[in-house]
């Protein structure tokens, strides 16, 4: 066979797999700035973001994601057909009226940042309401903390962001920032008004809640595109993307 031959054929199969690709179902998710679960700035979008491509592609299904605020990123899978879901998500009740989930595609550890110069310590929410607590509006928390704020029985200030959150926290506006750990260790590395005080911040070993992660799939085609991730995460893996976070060997020791 000559050389000109081998190439038209690789060069026919080629466009054989092309249009198969080009034909295939394409699905859309928003999602905002978190990183390092999601960030248009990141390699690959995001720990999260990859995750979600590796298992789409798995079942031959292109993933598109579109960044945005995360109120849009919200509005926008609840009311364009041409968004079908978002993520990260904490499940809620509330949220499951509009959501078809997806299975577990990772973990969010919530607790309390504080600087490591002052004495934060709580064991009950009882206690917890004798501290100033910065919370980023919109936030799902921990279900009873959540409870309490809003029966107005916890000292808090709402940001809009984690940043805005951590900046509280570092000029003392507040003892604590509610926050989850691996995006407040990404923050004091990166962000050029936080980094300073990267050696004088501190997750509290005493945390509020290990939240599973989730797609919210929304729209007419809900579920049909959370069993199709479901297959694609069955046939991936997870943890290669997750990594091992070492202070969860830590967290497991508290007395």
């Amino acid at each position: 066979m000559s050389w000109r031959l081998i190439t038209l054929s690789w060069i026919f199969c080629f466009g054989l797999l092309s249009a198969a690709w080009a034909e295939a179902e394409q699905v859309t998710l928003a999602t905002g700035e978190w990183a390092p679960f999601t960030s248009e700035s990141i390699f690959g979008g995001g720990s999260t973001t990859l995750i979600l491509k590796k298992a789409f592609e798995s079942q031959s299904v292109k993933f598109d994601v579109k960044f945005m605020s995360w109120t849009d990123a919200v509005k926008e899978a609840e009311t364009s057909p041409k968004v079908h879901g978002w993520y990260p998500a904490y499940f809620s009740e509330a949220r499951s009226q509009v959501c078809a989930w997806s299975e577990i595609i990772g973990t969010s550890l919530v607790g309390f940042a504080h600087l490591s110069s002052t004495n934060f310590k709580w064991s009950s929410l009882q206690e917890l309401s004798q501290h100033k607590i910065g919370v980023v509006a919109g936030y799902v928390n921990e279900r009873e903390f959540d409870a309490s704020v809003a029966r107005g029985e916890q000292n808090v200030v709402v940001s809009n962001t984690d940043v805005e959150n951590l900046m509280n926290l570092v000029t003392k506006r507040v003892d604590a920032a509610v926050i989850d750990r691996r995006v407040m260790v990404n923050i004091l590395r990166k962000n050029a008004d936080l980094k300073s005080y990267r050696s004088q911040v501190k997750f509290d070993l005493r945390a509020l809640k290990e939240h599973p992660l989730y797609v919210c799939f929304t729209g007419v085609g809900a579920k049909k595109w959370a069993s199709t991730l479901n297959a694609g995460l069955k046939a991936t893996s997870v943890s290669k993307y997750e990594g091992e976070d070492p202070f969860m060997k830590r967290l497991k020791k508290k007395p």
